[in-house]
């Protein structure tokens, strides 16, 4: 009798469609996540980088100068007259300037936070392997040394003139 329910329960119940619609909703989350992932690459990246390029010291930025007068830095065509009085193009300038700038410190930057990452998470995972004190499954070790040991042959290679 109760295989009866079960089987007749079952047989109303259409896994085609419930499949169908966890696929739909893990894609969705998927596409959620890697959006939000670029939205803070966004904010804590691009954002800083540009004030930092507009406003920053001279070897870094244009020391937050006015737009003519880092177009005629810029350009080393005409003077800061010249450049009030074709601002369009001035804007150009600047923005190709500072999308170039970007381009080149943006991953820079996202390569120095992975690396942050990675370590705090590699101390967060010896901590608590201290906290156990119980002997850690090999395979594990194996591969955080190797880690470890590819770092270190990246540091000697970086520090090599």
């Amino acid at each position: 009798m109760i295989t009866y329910h079960s089987y007749n329960s079952l047989k109303r119940f259409d896994l085609g469609y419930l499949l169908g619609r966890a696929i739909e909703k893990s894609q969705q989350i998927v596409k959620f996540a890697i959006a939000v992932l670029f939205h803070l690459s966004n904010v804590f990246a691009e954002f800083p980088l540009k004030e930092l390029y507009c406003h920053g010291p001279s070897f870094l930025g244009l020391e937050g100068d006015s737009l003519p007068r880092i177009c005629a830095r810029i350009t080393y065509h005409g003077d800061p007259e010249f450049w009030s009085l074709n601002m369009d193009e001035c804007q150009r300038v600047y923005d190709s300037k500072e999308v170039a700038a970007l381009h080149v410190w943006k991953p820079i930057l996202m390569l120095i936070w992975a690396i942050g990452v990675f370590y705090m998470v590699t101390s967060i995972f010896a901590t608590w392997a201290l906290r156990r004190r119980e002997r850690l499954d090999p395979d594990i070790v194996e591969t955080y040394q190797a880690i470890r040991m590819l770092f270190r042959q990246f540091r000697r290679a970086m520090d090599t003139p």
